[in-house]
């Protein structure tokens, strides 16, 4: 299965810090490359992950907020190009996942 990265990180890598079971633990949780799923048609890669990963990705500044701010993808350690975000969308049912259309620069 192929991982995909955003400016340098890989999405299966991303860890999340999470609340820990008690005072002498530390938790992270990382998503499988199986729940990052991405299309690349032309100039166009449509990512589908789960929403926490992507306010993750927001929080530690992978993706910028900036509308026009250059995203650079990879696929499984190549790079494929120069990107910015063209939509963002919120599930219309009860999964999680967030949709994420990058365009070609």
């Amino acid at each position: 299965m192929k991982s995909l990265s955003i400016n340098g990180y890989k999405l299966h890598e991303v860890e999340m810090l999470l609340v820990p079971y008690d005072n002498d633990t530390v938790a992270y949780l990382r998503y499988p490359k199986h729940r990052i799923l991405h299309e690349i048609i032309d100039n166009v890669v449509t990512l589908k992950i789960p929403s926490m990963l992507a306010l993750e990705l927001f929080r530690q500044g992978i993706l910028s907020q900036i509308q026009d701010a250059k995203i650079f993808l990879g696929v499984s350690g190549k790079k494929i190009g120069s990107y910015f975000i063209d939509d963002f969308r919120y599930p219309n049912n009860h999964s999680d996942t967030i949709t994420i259309v990058f365009k070609k620069k």
